[in-house]
């Protein structure tokens, strides 16, 4: 999923969160 991408690339677990 782009969440799960975006996560691993920012390596911020509250990104992830936030995209998803």
């Amino acid at each position: 999923t782009i969440s799960y991408m975006a996560e691993r690339i920012v390596g911020n677990g509250s990104f992830g969160i936030v995209f998803q």
